[in-house]
């Protein structure tokens, strides 16, 4: 997957993400409350909410060759 459709990927989940929630907000408030709810989801599953987001940002610095 190319990173334009990864975030063709991310844009469609938060649309759906705002269909079933019912939000009309904005893409700031929508990433801001998704993020929010998947720390619940990690809490309620016992699983290091952390330690995802971390992972995520390797794989995003490997896949865009940054170091930010």
């Amino acid at each position: 997957m190319t990173n334009n459709e990864s975030a063709h990927s991310a844009d469609q989940a938060l649309e759906h993400y705002a269909m079933v929630t019912g939000s009309d907000e904005d893409w700031t408030s929508l990433i801001g409350d998704l993020l929010g709810d998947l720390m619940h989801f990690c809490a309620h599953k016992g699983l290091n909410f952390d330690e995802h987001l971390s992972t995520a940002r390797v794989h995003f610095n490997t896949e865009t060759g940054s170091s930010a």
